[in-house]
């Protein structure tokens, strides 16, 4: 969230941005920070592009790629137990700050497991990315009423109103997200500016940024400038793959012209890449056409057309979108039950279970057996097979047989039941009886004449 960079030599806090005089959305935390910094050791505190201009510094690619806030300090050459010495408070402030604002931990609503995701705040509208293997997120922010978006890949969005109350203890807010269908870049990897002008340029007429692609279209882009580029991460949860018969992403290019693009695609951020080809426009493509399984990085590469000094020049990318193709799928049909119908107490009777499924998945049954015994979700099963399995009753009575069945979708079908008779055994209680009345004759004539 937040990162140091030291350098000799010199007596300087340089914040961003380095490449444009523009201050960056978290300005005021960003201005705040460096000047509490300064005051430990009476450095300049100064926006690098004030300074001097740079591209491709540390400091932009850690903020402009990464959401982290990065500086770079310039301090002395020599004595470096003084070097220490100043720098020692102001370097455990800029620790401790990482975690004011807001923190939490993104979970799977429904496994509860932590999830890869971003966080982003209306207010200083940048992406801040949460550690995909615990879950935890620290959005530094000062006190005030915000709007949050958390987003992931394979999650629906969620909107929350926070308030951030204290600047030195952080706000907690654990987030839970339902799984979707919701799938876009969620990363940039390396954005290039085409840059028309000499130095200094504040690029005064492509006032975008390379954010502006990421999640889902909002009519906010990404301009590249005539010969610009950009290449964005689709993350892991995200990698794009062939659907057999269906396109596989979409770009999303803004403005009211249709502009002129080249696109590449690899598994690696640094290539190789395969090409597509040139389009224009928002554009939907088909992996298979190119005899690509799967891919995780799109790169974009205006086609070098165009006045480079005209308002949000070149290509303007929106967003990329992997597309999931919409199954419909349809529920199992009710399972038969076929067996013994009447039968003795004690003794195992096999029943059979067979269900299909209309669109041929493998099937899990559920079965109740009507004297709270249950086989739960046993499977998996084709779509038709016989399911043998046999039970006992312990006691004697009408029972009712329910079996459903799920598919691998966990569509359910209706209930399917089997009505079962354990009369009393009545062959035991004559055998009884008459063993008795072999022993005792006496009875045996009283219980001749009752008869009669």
């Amino acid at each position: 969230m937040l990162s140091l960079s030291y350098h000799c030599s010199g007596d300087i806090v340089n914040y961003i941005w380095n490449y444009k005089g523009e201050p960056v959305v978290d300005n005021a935390v960003t201005v705040l920070l460096s000047e509490q910094y300064g005051s430990h050791n009476g450095y300049w505190v100064v926006e690098g592009y004030d300074w001097y201009q740079t591209r491709g510094d540390t400091n932009d690619f850690s903020y402009g790629c990464r959401g982290d806030i990065d500086w770079t300090i310039e301090v002395q050459s020599s004595d470096i137990t003084q070097a220490w010495n100043k720098n020692r408070d102001a370097m455990l402030e800029i620790i401790d700050a990482a975690d004011k604002g807001l923190t939490g931990i993104v979970r799977d609503a429904q496994t509860g497991e932590p999830i890869a995701a971003t966080i982003w705040v209306e207010e200083a509208y940048w992406p801040c990315f949460n550690d995909p293997l615990v879950g935890d997120y620290h959005r530094v922010l000062l006190p005030g009423a915000y709007n949050v978006h958390f987003r992931a890949n394979g999650y629906e969005e969620q909107i929350i109103n926070v308030e951030v109350v204290d600047s030195n203890e952080p706000t907690i807010l654990d987030v839970y997200l339902n799984p979707s269908n919701d799938i876009y870049a969620n990363q940039v990897t390396i954005c290039y500016f085409y840059d028309p002008y000499n130095y200094p340029n504040n690029f005064q007429n492509n006032p975008t940024e390379g954010i502006s692609a990421l999640g889902p279209p909002d009519i906010i882009c990404a301009s590249l400038g005539v010969g610009g580029y950009i290449v964005l991460d689709m993350g892991e949860e995200g990698v794009i793959i062939d659907h057999e018969n269906a396109t596989d992403f979409k770009i999303f290019e803004g403005d009211a012209t249709q502009d002129g693009y080249n696109v590449y695609v690899s598994s690696n951020w640094s290539g190789p890449w395969t090409s597509l080809g040139q389009v224009f426009g928002t554009v939907e493509f088909d992996l298979a056409n190119f005899s690509i399984e799967s891919a995780r990085f799109i790169k974009i590469v205006d086609d070098n057309n165009g006045n480079p000094g005209e308002q949000n020049p070149g290509v303007d990318i929106d967003a990329v979108q992997h597309l999931i193709p919409i199954v419909i799928n349809n529920p199992p049909n009710k399972p038969q039950i076929n067996g013994t119908i009447e039968g003795k107490v004690g003794i195992e009777y096999e029943y059979t279970f067979v269900s299909t499924d209309p669109d041929i998945n493998d099937l899990y049954y559920w079965i109740d057996w009507g004297d709270n015994n249950t086989e739960e979700w046993i499977g998996p099963y084709f779509s038709g097979q016989e399911v043998k399995i046999n039970h006992s009753w312990i006691e004697e009575g009408t029972y009712i047989i329910k079996a459903k069945v799920k598919d691998t979708f966990d569509e359910e079908s209706s209930w399917g039941t089997f009505q079962v008779t354990m009369p009393r055994n009545r062959f035991v209680i004559t055998s009884l009886l008459h063993q008795f009345l072999e022993r005792f004759p006496l009875f045996m004539k009283l219980f001749s004449l009752i008869k009669l």
